[in-house]
């Protein structure tokens, strides 16, 4: 029974301190930037997000129709319901997913049974990669899909215990 505790904290604390880490590698891309946004992408969907239900783009390559897409939509959403700026929130929206993501992919690893060295080894590993640090640093629509890609596949273990 002392050993299930024991385990928990471990893995309080693993996930706490790659948090952290995370958090750190992840914000760096964005202060040294005085608050510019990373990649012509990230301006587009700040752009989309002050009207997600356009029809139509007219600063596009000499207009375009557009595709809806749901990214800027959640940065509208997001940005109204906490009252900041559309820029602040194609900033802080990525870092959310992006540690969401992380804690998701090792709450994974957990319900599979994966011990703890390798869960916190090939966490650690996801958190250094550079498509995780520019998925959680840039505005792209990439963030949101693999938050739910990963949350979806923890639902499926939980529902088939």
């Amino acid at each position: 029974m002392e050993q299930k505790y024991i385990n928990l904290g471990a893995d309080l604390t693993v996930i706490a301190f790659l948090l952290i880490l995370s958090a750190v590698l992840i914000i760096i891309p964005n202060l040294s930037r005085d608050g510019l946004l990373i990649g012509s992408e990230s301006y587009y969907h700040l752009r989309i997000a002050e009207d997600p239900f356009a029809k139509y783009d007219d600063l596009s390559y000499s207009g375009r129709f557009h595709i809806f897409n749901a990214w800027p939509l959640m940065l509208n959403i997001f940005s109204n319901f906490f009252g900041t700026s559309l820029l602040r929130s194609s900033v802080m929206l990525p870092l959310i997913f992006g540690l969401a993501s992380l804690v998701i992919f090792y709450l994974l690893l957990r319900k599979l049974k994966v011990s703890f060295r390798v869960r916190a080894l090939s966490t650690f590993i996801l958190l250094l990669s550079p498509g995780f640090i520019y998925i959680g640093s840039v505005s792209t629509d990439v963030v949101m899909p693999i938050f739910l890609l990963l949350s979806s596949f923890l639902f499926f273990l939980y529902n088939k215990n």
